[in-house]
């Protein structure tokens, strides 16, 4: 049967009600959506794929991403709620609906609202965009702390989810301030029955990097490698620019990935507040090192980052309401009009 007939036989087969279309990828498609019956009323997002072009590598990829995901249940991380099959090349995936933009998104909007402040159109108020950042920081170094050390509800077994792709495109924030890490489709984790070696290079760590470029087989990816991960993401929220890029757009990946290893290698700390002079300096610091080139440099695990920022708030350094999601919620509403505020992120595409 077609992908697009397994499309129109899905409220048939299952207990979800395609209210419409909101993405579209090249093997996949996603819609708003909504429990039927029991009186229960939760939208989701249900996305469907079309495996009939996939070999049994890809396929399996793409069901084990799922059957990871819905292991993890944290305040800070994207639901699962259900997957399945229809018929012979339809995998569906049942998600969380976040009401809200990416951090890539919202970086986006916030420039350009500094940008207005300096020419008098004040539509936000400065005094949040300190805090802001660090409630952003606060929340995503909670949810890779709850991935990183994630048992199996079950059996207590350790799950050992490293996420291997955090940027600002897969940080989801909505308009009712939660902070939501997303998009697992190459997490690391020994519950893959195939072993993943892809990433987005710009975010890389460069020892992960140095490890694809001399190709060795038995490399995985370390809880380090998500921190530094973490400190680029930081680094784009304070200074709106990216921190390490291909110069080329032709050149081949092996190539890219030699050329952001070196501008890794030869990073300056102290870049941040020559860009952004009005970057605050405790948030500089841990970016900076976040980013230590040597991974026994870098924080060795979130939580530390959540001590530090827990120790600035007890200094007064910043405000205690970035632990609550209302703070959050009022940044987001400060950035983005009513009209604005109808944006279903799942980040399934």
């Amino acid at each position: 049967m077609s992908f697009e007939k397994e499309i129109s036989n899905f409220e048939s087969k299952v207990s979800y009600q395609l209210i419409k279309e909101i993405g579209k990828g090249s093997f996949a498609k996603v819609y708003l959506a909504t429990r039927k019956g029991f009186g229960l009323d939760r939208y989701v997002a249900v996305k469907m794929i079309d495996m009939s072009s996939m070999g049994e590598r890809q396929r399996t990829v793409i069901m084990d991403e799922a059957k990871i995901t819905g292991k993890l249940s944290h305040a800070n991380i994207i639901h699962i709620y259900d997957c399945g099959i229809l018929g012979d090349n339809c995998f569906f995936i049942v998600a969380e609906l976040v009401n809200g933009y990416s951090l890539k998104d919202v970086i986006r909007r916030h420039t350009d609202l500094v940008m207005d402040k300096l020419k008098g159109q004040e539509r936000i108020a400065m005094s949040l965009l300190k805090h802001a950042i660090a409630s952003i920081l606060m929340n995503t170094a909670m949810g890779l702390n709850y991935i990183h050390y994630a048992k199996d509800l079950v059996t207590g077994d350790d799950l050992h989810v490293i996420h291997n792709d955090l940027k600002p495109g897969n940080i989801l924030i909505s308009f009712d301030g939660v902070l939501k890490v997303s998009d697992f489709g190459i997490s690391y984790s020994p519950l893959r029955a195939v072993r993943l070696k892809g990433g987005s290079p710009a975010y890389m760590a460069p020892e992960w990097i140095k490890s694809l470029i001399e190709e060795e087989k038995d490399a995985s990816p370390a809880l380090t490698s998500d921190i530094f991960s973490l400190g680029v993401c930081l680094h784009e929220t304070l200074t709106d620019r990216r921190l390490f890029r291909a110069p080329r757009p032709d050149m081949t990946r092996k190539e890219m990935l030699i050329s952001i290893y070196e501008q890794m290698r030869v990073y300056n700390k102290g870049r941040i507040r020559s860009i952004n002079p009005a970057a605050d300096p405790h948030l500089c610091r841990i970016a900076e090192k976040c980013l230590s080139f040597e991974a026994s440099k870098r924080y060795q695990n979130a939580k530390q980052i959540t001590d530090e920022l827990d120790e600035l708030i007890s200094e007064g350094v910043f405000h205690p309401q970035i632990l609550d999601r209302r703070f959050l919620a009022e940044y987001m509403q400060s950035l983005y009009t009513e009209d604005e505020r109808v944006r279903y992120s799942s980040s399934l595409i």
